[in-house]
């Protein structure tokens, strides 16, 4: 059986900054290629964060 689905998933601001902070969503996926966008390791992004909590 084969489901399709043809609604997007929507997720809120919250809970993905909320995943931000998961080990397991820091860690760069094996597939991604090496390149200079794609870091090895996340960046300090509270100054992104900051920038976006009163928003």
């Amino acid at each position: 059986m084969v489901v399709i689905l043809t609604e997007r998933i929507k997720y809120s601001r919250d809970f993905l900054l909320k995943l931000s902070s998961v080990s397991i969503c820091r860690k760069k996926p094996d597939f991604l290629p090496d390149h200079p966008i794609v870091l090895q390791k996340p960046e300090n992004n509270q100054s992104f964060k900051e920038h976006f909590k009163n928003r």
